[in-house]
């Protein structure tokens, strides 16, 4: 039976590629971009979950800064807990990107710290002079509510024979304009930090084959798969 009744809510849901996409500089054939802006991707990434005496992993991401250069100023961290500030870290960098592809993980320590927390990245960053802040991510029309986790008492139930693991990721190396994941050695540190014994690898064989920097051609060498498999 067919649902006449759908929301706007649920076909996106049905349908993210129509109106969800992970890419900033990406533009329809025949019509604008809700999210085009002359900016590299910046956002941050935290678990939903982090093991007891673990450290909280911060995942920092600038992508196609190659097509945007961008000065990173600093990072500030703040953590919350039942809407208190527990915690607050600064991160200087003053480091001028212009990569395709820029990651870099913060670790902050949880000492006797349990239970659910939010946390707040601030990005304060200069491009084309414009000093310019965001929290968590720049993409326009979007939330930037604080991130959530939960911090751990005990671990992993486990009897010896156990392994935990998330069996489909996509790295960095599935790129379209629809999704991008993380690279894996930040996934690494984050999965570990998760009580996570293993993950696999699952990036789309048409986007391992492409041209580096290319959604659409073909890369008869394929330096992205081989890429791929040096960095397992």
């Amino acid at each position: 039976m067919v649902n006449t009744n759908l929301t706007l809510d649920s076909f996106v849901h049905l349908f993210p590629a129509v109106f969800l996409y992970a890419e900033l500089h990406f533009r329809f054939k025949w019509s604008s971009s809700r999210y085009y802006q002359k900016e590299p991707e910046i956002l941050a990434d935290i678990p939903i979950r982090i093991e007891p005496n673990k450290n909280i992993p911060i995942l920092l991401i600038i992508k196609d800064a190659h097509l945007f250069p961008v000065i990173l100023d600093e990072v500030n961290v703040n953590i919350y807990q039942s809407s208190a500030l527990i915690q607050s870290h600064n991160f200087p960098f003053q480091t001028s990107i212009d990569s395709s592809w820029w990651d870099r993980t913060k670790l902050i320590e949880t000492k006797d710290l349990y239970g659910n927390i939010e946390i707040n990245v601030q990005f304060k960053y200069e491009i084309n002079g414009i000093k310019k802040i965001c929290n968590m991510h720049n993409y326009p029309l979007s939330s930037c509510k604080k991130l959530t986790s939960y911090i751990s008492e005990y671990p992993f139930p486990n009897d010896g024979n156990t392994l935990y693991g998330d069996l489909h990721y996509h790295t960095n190396l599935t790129e379209d304009e629809v999704e991008f994941g993380a690279p894996l050695r930040a996934t690494k540190i984050a999965a570990e930090s998760l009580g996570l014994d293993f993950f696999c690898n699952t990036d789309h064989s048409y986007d391992l084959d492409d041209m580096p920097g290319s959604w659409t051609e073909t890369d008869p060498t394929l330096e992205k798969w081989k890429k791929s498999r040096d960095e397992i």
